[in-house]
């Protein structure tokens, strides 16, 4: 059994995915995010107005070739805060019994932002 603890409410899915590769002979393209995407440090972010739990959350994002967004430093946190607005968010961080906490990802959760985890009204949870 997977446990799973939301980042405040679960009003908005956020996404992350890589975006598209440039085409061979692009010296100095840029890869460009989906329309609707937010791209920052190499990554597309969607902030959904879709309403669901941690599973269809992930399921969404799966659908949109994504997953629930990781956040592996503090750039990445401070990102999300600026663009998340006053809506609640699921990430891509859970746990089985007994086992630590792991980004959806497969990294392992090193704690380093539980300092931040005030921002959110029950505990924690994440993807990416």
């Amino acid at each position: 059994m997977l446990i799973i603890l939301p980042l405040i409410l679960p009003t908005i899915i956020l996404t992350a995915k890589k975006p598209e590769p440039c085409p061979a002979g692009a010296a100095f393209a840029v890869a460009a995010c989906p329309d609707g995407w937010i791209g920052y440090l190499g990554k597309c972010y969607y902030f959904s107005q879709a309403e669901g739990n941690w599973t269809y959350s992930q399921k969404n994002c799966s659908a949109l070739g994504a997953s629930l967004a990781g956040i592996y430093t503090q750039q990445e946190m401070d990102f999300l805060m600026r663009y998340k607005g006053p809506s609640d968010h699921w990430i891509g961080l859970g746990r089985e019994p007994g086992q630590p906490w792991m980004w959806t990802s497969g990294k392992e959760f090193n704690n380093w932002w539980v300092p931040f985890s005030s921002i959110n009204s029950v505990n924690v949870a994440a993807h990416m």
